[in-house]
């Protein structure tokens, strides 16, 4: 075990930071009736009439790498992550079924949907980290191209090996065709044990000299942290940020998770997610110096909290003027719904964004979650996820216009929605159109499915 440095936050009084408490109820909401996506929002340039559904797995009927919209696969394979490169190429990270547990994959396919055959083995890199499960959760690109993806390996074997004790976080970087990056840790892969129990990473981000930041969490034992480590170029564990390459930030006494990470042009680090508040969890905003101490202007020494109703932010965007936009959901007697916030650069809510700094859209009652969030050029803000109804799990994507509210010129009334599609991460072109990724139902198990909508909705 690395010895490592926690970030205390201010005095807790009641187990909770000086923080804003915001009832669900009082919260600025719009209502937005759930229709199904029409044909007429999706690019049909782009796959087959919009969309790209790929089947990896060793135990499907289908090739590696086959493209289909229907049949009856036995593999299971997740699209976690994405990322678009300037010429427009879309690059895939998440899970694939081997047969005995998951494995890391990335794929590459071309602005027209198609995967790019000169990638990897005919547009895919499957690598095999652990001995169990290997979960990818998010994708970078580094400025030389080469392509390095994170998450967590389980040192137990087979499915489900995740017990909360053998997972640590994992990356692999890989060239620009594909191949291994064996320059990289050792031999194009790192894994990294924190501590006693389990480690895991969620999202990454690349500082401008090349460093890489890994944020998740880590259990210690008796509750879990958020987690920030830093690498060089090289793969080796930077031991000039916090102590010996890892920050652990207890924020309180319980379950405490990172989620989302981004970095500023002075390489300072904001990291999104959420923190116990003695009752359930709020959404917690972190800001963090190049060294990895906490930036003592920003929020209350460093954190800011934000409770809602048992909150989680998933990902964070900022915008060029410094401002920070979170989005998530919080969880409430009313079922789970969408929560976007915008932070001023001191950490405080933006009162001008939504309802005093936040924006609930409400979508015909129905349990929603937001997952992902882009920016288009204009400001206007995307927030993709999925929707329950019943035992569906359905795609959803929302625009809001640049002061938080509902953009209704968007899909049907500011909504788009896609049956048996989880969105899991979502990207926006150059010219503003709109990628997701994610997984659906294809036959009996999940396929990675991609779409792109137009921008002229």
């Amino acid at each position: 075990m690395t010895n490592m440095i926690y970030s205390k936050p201010g005095t807790i009084t009641n187990g909770k930071l000086l923080y804003i408490t915001v009832l669900f109820s009082t919260l600025w909401v719009q209502s937005i009736a759930q229709v199904q996506a029409p044909s007429s929002y999706l690019d049909t340039t782009f796959g087959k009439g919009g969309l790209t559904v790929t089947a990896l797995s060793k135990s499907d009927n289908r090739s590696k790498g086959a493209l289909a919209i229907s049949g009856d696969e036995s593999g299971d394979d997740r699209g976690n992550a994405t990322y678009i490169d300037p010429e427009g190429l879309i690059y895939v990270a998440g899970q694939t079924d081997n047969g005995s547990d998951f494995d890391f994959f990335v794929a590459r396919y071309l602005p027209s949907g198609v995967l790019d055959t000169s990638f990897g083995s005919s547009g895919i890199s499957v690598t095999s980290v652990g001995p169990g499960d290997d979960i990818a959760m998010d994708i970078a690109l580094q400025q030389d191209g080469k392509i390095v993806v994170i998450g967590y390996a389980s040192t137990v074997r087979g499915y489900g090996s995740r017990n909360g004790t053998a997972d640590n976080v994992a990356l692999v970087r890989y060239n620009k065709d594909g191949t291994i990056d064996k320059s990289f840790g050792k031999n194009g892969v790192i894994t990294t044990n924190v501590g006693p129990k389990e480690d895991y990473g969620i999202d990454v981000a690349i500082q401008k000299d090349g460093k890489i930041i890994v944020v998740g969490g880590s259990n210690n034992g008796n509750d879990r942290d958020i987690l920030v480590t830093r690498y060089d170029s090289k793969g080796l564990i930077d031991k000039s940020f916090g102590k010996q390459g890892i920050v652990l930030t207890a924020v309180s006494s319980g379950f405490d998770e990172a989620s989302a990470v981004d970095v500023l042009s002075n390489n300072a680090i904001i990291v999104a997610g959420k923190s116990f508040n003695g009752t359930d969890t709020d959404f917690t905003v972190l800001k963090y110096n190049n060294d990895g101490t906490l930036n003592k202007m920003f929020g209350k020494d460093g954190i800011a909290r934000f409770n809602i109703s048992n909150d989680t932010a998933d990902q964070l965007v900022l915008l060029k003027d410094g401002k920070i936009v979170i989005a998530g959901f919080a969880e409430s007697s009313m079922g789970s719904k969408i929560s976007v916030l915008r932070l001023l650069e001191d950490g405080r809510l933006d009162r001008s964004f939504g309802f005093q700094g936040i924006a609930a859209p409400l979508i015909n009652n129905l349990k929603s979650y937001a997952y992902t969030v882009g920016l288009q050029s204009n400001g206007k803000v995307v927030v993709a996820g999925e929707i329950e109804d019943g035992e569906s799990r359905n795609q959803m994507i929302v625009r809001l216009n640049s002061n938080g509210r509902l953009d209704t010129s968007f899909g049907s009334s500011g909504l788009i929605t896609s049956s048996d599609f989880v969105t899991c991460s979502a990207k926006v072109t150059a010219d503003n159109k709109i990628v997701t990724v994610g997984f659906g139902r294809v036959g009996t198990n999940n396929d990675i499915k991609i779409a792109r909508y137009k921008d002229s909705l």
